[in-house]
């Protein structure tokens, strides 16, 4: 837990655990231009909980890198949002 004020997101990981995100209320400006990086993304559940924060501060998705992107539902619509830019499919 973040000691500043801070917006918070739960999501359900690709084990089936509930966790959860903390963004300092002031961590961006309006319009920053970010670029999501997330190691391997299985359900997309976490990266889309990040990106939920992101964007409930106003900040605009640049694109998503990771180093592997599974293929599913979720996935797929953060494909068809978001440019994204993978090593491996």
């Amino acid at each position: 837990k973040l000691p500043v004020p801070a917006n918070a997101v739960e999501f359900v990981d690709y084990s089936g655990q509930r966790k959860s995100l903390e963004l300092s209320a002031t961590a961006l400006v309006h319009g920053m231009r970010v670029l999501v990086a997330d190691e391997w993304i299985e359900t997309g559940a976490q990266v889309s909980a990040a990106i939920h924060l992101l964007e409930a501060q106003g900040a605009i998705i640049a694109g998503i890198i990771t180093i592997c992107m599974d293929s599913n539902e979720q996935t797929e619509r953060l494909r068809a949002c978001y440019p994204c830019f993978t090593c491996f499919t």
